[in-house]
């Protein structure tokens, strides 16, 4: 039985309260037989105490009438002034035997004659006035005067006397009159006196000497040594505790007024205790006997008691390991059967907050380590499950693979987001399907996915996956009866050969994968040195951007523009050069590319917007028709919060009327974010500002994307113009163009006019504005300035046959 349970405790505490109980039954009876016992012994003690002061009380009574009837006899004053033996012996003889207890009666004279009753013979040394009762008495007076107990000179015995001087009828003093009291009587009584078995009584001397105890076997000490008076304080009201002979009692003392005497009596505490404890033993034996058999009874009623308790944790103990199928059906108590109902409640709670804890924990599970939309692992997911793999099998070939889903945007845009969804699901069910074993699909976000193959033994087998994946992309995905077509560019790292860490052949990866996009996308590349090297070009070249813009080392140079119509020079575009020696010998495509991919490219338009706006400004100075300057105009500068005001304010600034500058965008500019290209370019249509549409014809060239948008003039590829001359078909292609722009308002510029057959055949087709080596150079801006100041004859080179 444990000391902290429930049994333990309530066996403890009905036994502590029984055994309080009998303690305290024990204990009033142990004080109420004791104070009995006490009392019963202390009138024991008091009866001989009384007794004892009655026999003192009537000797001296006696001693006293004797003494003063003898002064007032007449006879027996005249016999003892006379002095006749004869007649004063007869008369002490007579008085002697009136007094009770009295051993002798006896008259001293102040001659020294000596008369005693009974008579005795005396010495010839004796003189009665030597005597210590003949002193006391010679000066006592009138009263009666009492001796200490005294070894008498005639019989041996010890006495007390009483005496007082008596006088002549004339005042004279005579002698002094003394009775003897024997002590042996008294002696007797108290020696034959107990009190119990060990108490004791004794009569001391007013010394506080013993004259006579219990047994007589103390007579002569002095037990309270000179403390007699002050002992008598203290013991004569009340009993008091003393030590006597090294054994505690109870004292009572009575003191004799007239000589000082004291009788005293003894209680032995020692014989009332024992006394007690036999009373009592009987009692607490059998109240250890009750106290064990009531144990006894209690302890059963509690193992009854707490039977069903013990039952109820064993049913506890089966939930606690997940049993939660028992039900307790105790009904031997009220409050038993309630707690039986409220732990059947508390299992069936605890069982439906487990199921509901577990399928949360499993949702929980599930949102950390899975893609919530495709259900394939998502990037922690998969990056503890390779760093596992790797740590676990390091001599495993292992391959990473990246896909990213080619113009998923345009998908999302033109369909809707739930369109792309359905898109990404049947694309993660298509990568799951791919026939290779020990596989990890995951999708990190947005269109991008992770395909990790494990065992990999080599390439080979790798690519026969990824082709397989890529016809897999042929098929449509129809959502809302809706058809997509969607194909992805893939980029390919192995392990260990480009890396020995998961993130570094992620990164590897992801480069590869940006190389087949580069190269036209729908397509896999494996990773090789030759790519980290264009990534450091690219890197260079990110980095040389930035000191040229920082140096102010780009520039503007200006292609002039030819209006068919009016036969002059009406517009220049505005072309980047850059003057950076750390890109003299990149082409400006690949630094305007590697901007737009860095985003250096909307710090680049805000320069080049505020440099060709002064520029037009200077062109226009003075002059009554204006020349528009066309500038390029990338997405992520359209995409800019403030694009729309930015423009407005350059405006402003060079004082240019909105007509004198033209936005150059191509197609995929606006068709990647057509609604809100759309919304800003109909805003800056609207003060003035002219729109281009770049590189026509090399892209969608959608009729619909055409109507909609606010273009002013489409600018047909420099490849039409130079194609159109080679065959009929591609010359009426060109025609084609030129008549469908003019058929929804929109006018014709032609890029790349190096030829004047060129010029010759794109006016017969009533192109309106020519643009090329032919119409002329790009130049600086302080050339070209001076070249339309001077008016070269420009506008009449498109007629010349070469």
């Amino acid at each position: 039985m444990k000391w902290n349970s429930i049994k333990f405790m309530a066996t403890a505490l009905i036994l502590s309260l029984g055994m309080v109980v009998i303690l305290t039954f024990g204990y009033t009876s142990f004080k109420n037989t004791k104070s009995n016992f006490k009392q019963s012994y202390f009138k024991e003690s008091q009866l001989k105490l009384e007794q004892a002061r009655l026999q003192f009380e009537n000797l001296i009574r006696g001693a006293n009438q004797f003494l003063a009837q003898f002064s007032l006899t007449d006879d027996a004053m005249n016999a003892a002034t006379t002095m006749e033996p004869s007649h004063l012996n007869a008369i002490l003889q007579t008085m002697q035997q009136t007094i009770l207890n009295s051993s002798s009666v006896k008259l001293g004279l102040k001659n020294g004659a000596l008369y005693s009753a009974p008579s005795v013979a005396r010495s010839a040394s004796y003189d009665p006035r030597e005597q210590v009762w003949y002193e006391l008495g010679e000066r006592s007076g009138t009263e009666p005067v009492w001796t200490d107990p005294y070894l008498d000179y005639f019989n041996q015995q010890i006495i007390i006397t009483a005496s007082r001087m008596i006088w002549s009828p004339d005042g004279d003093p005579i002698g002094v009159l003394a009775v003897d009291f024997d002590l042996s009587s008294i002696s007797r009584y108290i020696g034959g006196s107990r009190i119990g078995s060990q108490g004791f009584v004794m009569l001391l001397s007013s010394s506080g000497t013993i004259l006579a105890d219990t047994d007589n076997f103390a007579i002569g000490e002095r037990p309270f040594g000179n403390r007699l008076g002050a002992v008598a304080r203290m013991a004569q009201a009340e009993p008091t505790e003393y030590n006597f002979k090294g054994k505690p009692y109870y004292l009572k003392l009575n003191l004799v007024r007239e000589n000082g005497m004291a009788v005293a009596t003894g209680v032995s505490m020692t014989e009332i205790n024992a006394h007690v404890w036999n009373v009592l033993f009987p009692v607490f034996i059998t109240g250890c006997i009750c106290l064990a058999l009531f144990g006894l009874v209690t302890y059963y009623f509690v193992l009854k008691g707490i039977a069903p308790l013990q039952r109820l944790v064993s049913l506890m103990k089966s939930v606690e390991h997940g049993d939660y199928g028992v039900h307790a059906t105790i009904n031997t108590y009220e409050e038993i059967r309630s707690l039986s109902h409220s732990f059947n409640l508390m299992t069936e709670g605890i069982r439906k907050r487990d199921e509901a804890l577990s399928a949360s924990n499993d949702k929980i599970y599930r949102l950390a380590y899975f893609d919530s939309l495709t259900g394939l692992l998502n990037r922690r997911h998969l990056l503890e499950t390779t760093a596992d793999a790797l740590s676990g099998n390091p001599h495993s070939g292992i391959a990473v693979i990246y896909v990213d889903l080619d113009n998923f945007k345009t998908i999302n845009d033109m369909l809707g987001h739930s369109a792309g969804d359905q898109v990404l699901i049947e694309v993660a069910s298509r990568l799951e399907a791919i026939a290779y074993a020990d596989k990890y699909a995951s999708r990190i976000g947005g269109d991008e996915f992770v395909l990790v193959l494990h065992n990999v033994e080599n390439k080979t087998m790798v690519e026969e996956a990824l082709q397989r994946f890529i016809l897999s992309m042929d098929e449509p995905i129809y959502h809302k009866k809706q058809m997509c077509h969607v194909s992805a560019s893939i980029g390919v790292s192995f392990y260990p050969e480009h890396g020995v860490t998961f993130e570094v052949l992620l990164q590897k990866a992801d480069m590869a994968m940006y190389h087949s996009k580069a190269k036209g996308k729908n397509q896999y590349c494996l990773f090789d040195h030759s790519i980290q090297l264009q990534i450091t070009q690219k890197a260079n070249i990110e980095r040389s951007i930035k000191e040229a813009l920082r140096n102010q080392q780009f520039e503007l140079h200006y292609q002039p523009i030819f209006d068919c119509a009016e036969g002059r020079i009406t517009g220049v575009e505005a072309l980047l050069r850059c003057q950076a020696p750390a890109l003299s010998g990149v082409p400006i495509q690949t630094v305007i590319e590697t901007a737009e991919q860095t985003g250096l490219i909307v710090p680049l338009d805000k320069w080049v917007l505020e440099a060709a706006c002064r520029f037009a400004g200077k062109l226009n100075a003075g002059r009554d028709r204006g020349i528009r300057v066309t500038i390029n105009v990338s997405a992520n500068d359209i995409a800019q919060q403030g694009f729309v005001n930015h423009v407005e304010d350059c405006l402003a600034r060079n004082r240019l009327k909105p007509d004198w500058l033209g936005l150059e965008l191509t197609e995929s500019v606006l068709i990647n974010s057509f609604e809100g290209s759309r919304s800003k370019l109909e805003a800056l249509k609207e003060i003035g500002v002219r729109m281009y549409l770049d590189d026509f014809g090399t892209g969608y060239s959608s009729l619909n994307y055409l109507k909609l948008l606010p273009i002013d003039y489409v600018k047909i590829d420099k490849s039409f113009v130079a194609s159109m001359l080679q065959s009929e078909k591609d010359g009426l292609f060109m025609k084609t163009l030129v008549q469908l722009s003019h058929t929804i308002d929109l006018k014709v510029v032609a890029e790349g006019v190096e030829t004047a057959r060129q010029a010759n055949m794109l006016l017969r087709f009533q192109c309106d504005m020519l643009q090329g080596y032919h119409i002329g150079m790009p130049r600086n801006g302080e050339d070209m300035l001076r070249d339309l100041a001077l008016d070269l004859g420009l506008s009449q080179r498109p007629l010349v046959e070469q």
